[in-house]
């Protein structure tokens, strides 16, 4: 599981963010995974990354110093013997191609080899932002213009209620402190939102997702809140991080995710800060 909150605005004054994100990972505790930090043969990609066997140099999140970003959110389903997700973001990254044409090209003629997914990708190397949502579930790809989203492990018109009730709440928090001078107050009431446990049981879309899956009871009730915690697998939300680019590209980059190993008893955090120029 995982979650996802946008904010686009191209006419953003010197004070203000021209883009703010927001993103929960939610994975296994143990499952093998690196910090944020840049790599890449230019070192010009800063993201988490997966090390996953067979899986190495995959990640969820992800910006580089050219200005592109990408975010992954899986979407559940029964999909053995597909291709795993993590390299789209990279793949990306790494390339030339617009985003429409890097799905055009690359991804929409083979999008039923890989486990379901949503895909945002998002330039930002001219005045006018681009940012397209892709979902390989029914292969549909939407240009998004300046606003504010919020974006899960549904298809786009089906939203769960955590994302709804986030998506507001991240929304005011950006009208509030969406100044740079706010930035302390921003961050923390972003945090805040990332943590928010409480749980929406009677989450129409969700439920009928769990049920097709046959997920138990206490599982898709740990879904239906924005910080997961299942502590009976050892799974859910396990870092947290929040993205601010303001309007002469300077960005700033704030992971906070669990130590490892993951004690549930005695929780623990660590963070991590980096600023770059990105255009």
């Amino acid at each position: 599981m995982c979650l996802l909150f946008l904010y686009i605005c191209d006419t953003a004054t010197d004070d203000n963010y021209r883009l703010i994100l927001a993103n929960n990972r939610d994975e296994y505790w143990d499952r093998p995974t690196a910090l944020a930090g840049f790599w890449g043969p230019n070192k010009h990609i800063l993201s988490g990354v997966d090390m996953e066997p067979r899986r190495e140099r995959g990640t969820w999140l992800a910006v580089s110093k050219a200005g592109r970003i990408g975010a992954l959110l899986n979407i559940p389903g029964t999909q053995k013997h597909k291709q795993c997700r993590g390299m789209l973001i990279p793949d990306y990254l790494n390339g030339e191609l617009t985003a429409c044409q890097y799905l055009t090209q690359k991804i929409q003629p083979i999008h039923r080899d890989f486990k379901t997914f949503n895909l945002v990708l998002i330039d930002l190397r001219s005045r006018t932002t681009s940012a397209t949502y892709y979902n390989n579930k029914t292969d549909s790809k939407i240009s998004l213009p300046n606003g504010v989203y919020g974006f899960d492990n549904s298809v786009l018109d089906e939203a769960w209620q955590k994302t709804v009730h986030g998506r507001f709440a991240f929304h005011t928090a950006v009208q509030k402190y969406g100044r740079k001078d706010d930035k302390d107050q921003l961050v923390r009431s972003i945090f805040n939102i990332l943590s928010d446990s409480a749980r929406f049981p009677e989450d129409k879309h969700l439920n009928e997702q769990a049920k097709d899956l046959y997920i138990p009871e206490n599982i898709r009730l740990a879904w239906s809140s924005t910080f997961v915690w299942s502590p009976s697998i050892r799974h859910g939300t396990r870092t947290s991080t929040i993205l601010l680019v303001d309007k002469f590209g300077e960005c700033e980059y704030i992971e906070r995710t669990f130590k490892i190993p993951v004690n549930p008893y005695c929780l623990k955090y660590q963070t991590k800060f980096f600023r770059l120029k990105l255009y």
